[in-house]
């Protein structure tokens, strides 16, 4: 089960990939956010 290519991974190309992962998962939230409250008011006065 254990493939070369794993075993040669080095610590911070995982930490860069979790950040990476991380990035992906938050992003989309306050983008939806956002596009949820576009048309308020309050957005259209900032």
């Amino acid at each position: 089960m254990d493939e070369p290519h794993t075993r040669r991974s080095d610590h911070v190309f995982l930490l860069l990939n979790v950040l990476l992962f991380m990035s992906v998962t938050i992003v989309p939230f306050p983008t939806a956010l956002l596009a949820a409250h576009v048309d308020t008011p309050e957005a259209k006065a900032v």
